[in-house]
């Protein structure tokens, strides 16, 4: 080719860089001219990595995926030498150089170009060919152009995505955050969260882990891109690369997973990871994964972002957990985990305002402990208080999905039993009072404590269509099953069923009490 045409043919190349909207596509434009100018048996472009001082390679034609996030030191190697002394090296023949890193199988020329801008160096690109003396002054002042026009391009696309990241974190936070005020549950928010992250980093896929209670396991609770079946898998933390990460508080960077001994497969087909701790108030609560299927997909840049995301997602889920913590206690009673009173009648006047309705029927059933005074004058309130807590145990255990169990006050319990008749209702209770005598509390000195129960039961809507009217009647049973000597039930007959405003029952009025046999 003439001088001339060859600068034409020069000019006409390096036009076409810049061009490009991502790193990953200008870099595959420099292989492609690079092969048009000069022809080569395999190419890469390995990128200066200032933090570590290392050049890894990003892109590669004519190799394997396998090459790529692969790492030299500056000086090693051919590429390593060109980097530490600023200038071209070429190899007319690689047998027995001291300086070749082996590269394409059976190569024999090579030569590496440094891609130097203002004294910066960016990266090298390193060209290979089997033939021997393949590559000329010619082609290394080709190379050399073509690397100059292609360190500002890359410079350039660098500088652009920064400011876009910069520009994307900042609406990321701002979005994060949002979710810390948004009336939802905990894991609504996870989902969310993961949903966010996503966008952050688009080029994998993303999951959370979080510690169970004890802090000895990781808890995969959401997953963006996973495969079912990890849902609720569970990692030690002295496993994994995830577990790695936890157990030191320290981000993990892995180019090609397949390297990683302590890699625990998670995405089909992944090849590199990117996993950061999420940190809240100095103590790791989780990570954050997010896992490619192409090698060397995360940056170190990349690596800054998503620690900087995870640390708003650890914020928001410990605000979200503690403000839906708040709520619970709110309506639960401390003691025994129920229901209390006053989410109680709230929960069921909703039930009966649907039951009134779909003309559907309830029950509701008042249980007192039998003799509970005389197990606090006598054994002490720390032994009442695990009595309270052993039968609110046995309630939540007892109850149906759909049914309502609360701590009314002191030791009165109370239980809604959604569809259902006297009959049901009867069974019920007759199930609840036999765990109950079954229970054993522990009163010290080898004591263990047997339990007894009374149950009142009102019917809806025989008994009454309002929480007030029900409650009385519910609480009028239960009286009269203490009057006819405790560990029974009791049922109202119609006529004595009392109205809205007697919230005492009526003396000496006619009541059927049921036994447990």
């Amino acid at each position: 080719m003439s001088d001339l045409g060859t600068l034409s043919k020069l000019y006409r190349t390096t036009q076409k860089l810049g061009l490009e909207d991502d790193l990953d596509s200008l870099l595959d434009e420099v292989l492609e001219q690079a092969r048009s100018l000069i022809g080569f048996d395999h190419c890469a472009v390995l990128l200066h990595e200032p933090d570590s001082n290392e050049l890894v390679v990003r892109h590669a034609l004519g190799f394997d995926e396998d090459v790529l996030g692969l790492r030299l030191e500056i000086g090693e190697g051919i590429c390593g030498w060109a980097a530490e002394h600023g200038r071209s090296a070429r190899e007319g023949d690689v047998v027995g150089s001291w300086r070749y890193v082996p590269g394409l199988e059976a190569a024999r020329s090579n030569l590496a170009v440094p891609l130097v801008l203002e004294n910066q160096l960016v990266g090298v690109i390193n060209v290979e060919s089997r033939r021997p003396h393949a590559f000329t002054e010619e082609h290394e002042m080709l190379l050399t152009i073509l690397g100059t026009k292609a360190a500002l391009a890359i410079v350039a696309s660098r500088t652009q995505h920064d400011l876009k990241q910069k520009l994307d974190l900042l609406d990321a936070l701002y979005r994060i955050s949002t979710l810390s005020t948004a009336k939802k549950s905990f894991e609504e928010v996870l989902s969310d969260v993961i949903d966010e992250a996503q966008k952050s980093l688009p080029q994998g896929d993303l999951a959370i882990l979080l510690l169970d209670d004890e802090g000895h396991r990781l808890v995969l609770r959401h997953r963006g891109g996973y495969p079912d079946h990890v849902e609720g898998m569970h990692i030690p933390i002295e496993k994994g690369i995830a577990g790695r990460c936890a157990r030191t508080g320290e981000a993990q960077l892995v180019d090609d997973v397949s390297r990683d001994p302590d890699y625990i497969r998670g995405v089909r087909g992944a090849r590199s990871q990117l996993t950061v701790p999420l940190i809240v108030e100095g103590a790791v609560s989780g990570v954050l994964i997010a896992e490619s299927r192409r090698p060397a997909a995360y940056t170190a840049e990349d690596l800054r972002f998503a620690t900087v995301i995870a640390g708003e997602i650890a914020s928001v889920l410990a605000t979200t957990k503690l403000k839906e913590e708040a709520q619970r206690l709110a309506v639960t009673d401390s003691l025994t985990g129920l229901s209390n009173r006053r989410h109680f009648h709230d929960r069921v006047s909703e039930d009966l305002r649907a039951a009134t309705r779909y003309e559907e029927e309830m029950a509701l059933l008042l249980i007192d402990l039998d003799h509970f005074k005389s197990i606090n004058d006598t054994h002490g309130h720390p032994t009442g208080d695990r009595v309270l807590a052993a039968v609110g145990a046995c309630l939540a255990a007892a109850a149906r999905a759909g049914d309502q169990a609360a701590r009314i006050g002191g030791e009165e319990f109370a239980v809604l039993l959604r569809r259902c008749a006297a009959e049901q209702a009867h069974a019920a209770a007759r199930r609840i009072l036999g765990a109950i005598r079954e229970l054993r509390v522990d009163a010290g000195d080898d004591t263990r404590l047997e339990i007894s129960a009374s149950v009142g039961i009102a019917l809806f809507p025989r008994h009454g269509d309002t929480f007030t009217a029900l409650f009385a009647a519910a609480d009028a049973a239960l009286y009269s099953a203490k009057a006819s000597g405790r560990d029974c039930i009791a049922l109202l007959a119609d006529d004595d069923i009392p109205s809205d405003s007697q919230l005492d029952p009526p003396a000496g009025a006619s009541r059927r009490a049921f036994g447990l046999a």
